[in-house]
């Protein structure tokens, strides 16, 4: 009931309070991503590199 309160009262902080949350949890997901897309390149590179090498 509060936290229902306090979102009629002041629907900005809450909104605020939401977008904060979406950008740390797309951040936090995108950092995720480009460490994991980082090692397949990696891989994918020394792969390459020991072809050339053969």
């Amino acid at each position: 009931m509060y936290f229902i309160n306090i979102f009629t009262k002041c629907p900005l902080l809450f909104t605020i309070i939401i977008i904060i949350i979406i950008i740390i949890i797309a951040t936090v997901l995108t950092q995720a991503l480009t460490s994991s897309l980082v090692r397949l390149l990696l891989k994918v590179m020394r792969t390459y590199n020991v072809v050339l090498q053969l």
